[in-house]
């Protein structure tokens, strides 16, 4: 009996991208002046990328709104595609009916709808996406400005943040700056001692 194997090139590319990652945190915890090995640390790792950004609360603000947005699209998609196959109960086979004094009241749970409620925690979770995605702007922005780069590496780092990190650990130009951030309100860099670089 012949074993036929088959390769399957995309798995061999992701533990390419992951093993450069975790070399490229290691290189760039070296240059912040930490242990390097911390790079293998899952959470922790990421976190030292929002310590570098000056904005370590903004890693559990992230990490949390990206859960919940995505549980909630999650089950609102679940719930808009279920309904699609099968015949879920409608507002009315909700309505409850009760006599209180010869009067009859009738109740029709607001959120009854299942179609609507689908929709209503989609939007929910994309409202806690989008804010999630903000705070992830501002820590590249951070991080791209404390490693001397600008405006336009911050976007790299956004939505291409593997190719970023290589170009901030394999650059030698790219070099980390101790306790500085980019204040929005100002055209410059704010150090801790209260001065600006133009």
């Amino acid at each position: 009996m012949q074993t036929t194997y088959t390769f399957n090139y995309s798995s061999y590319i992701q533990l390419a991208i992951l093993i450069a990652s975790i070399l490229a945190k290691y290189m760039i915890n070296k240059k912040a002046g930490v242990t390097g090995w911390y790079a293998l640390i899952p959470f922790y790792s990421t976190y030292l990328l929002y310590k570098y950004a000056d904005r370590p609360g903004s890693y559990f603000i992230v990490l949390i709104a990206s859960t919940i947005g995505t549980i909630l699209f999650a089950i609102g998609s679940f719930i808009l595609i279920f309904s699609a196959f099968y015949d879920l109960p409608s507002s009315e086979d909700f309505m409850i009916e009760f006599e209180e004094e010869t009067e009859i009241v009738e109740l029709t749970p607001v959120f009854a709808s299942h179609q609507s409620l689908g929709l209503i925690l989609m939007g929910i979770a994309l409202i806690i996406l989008i804010i999630a995605l903000v705070f992830k702007y501002k820590q590249c922005k951070g991080l791209a400005y404390n490693f001397g780069a600008g405006n336009g590496f911050a976007i790299i780092l956004l939505i291409f943040q593997f190719i970023g990190l290589l170009i901030i650990a394999l650059d030698s130009e790219y070099q980390y700056k101790v306790n500085q951030y980019y204040d929005d309100d100002q055209d410059g860099i704010l150090d801790y001692n209260g001065g600006y670089d133009q």
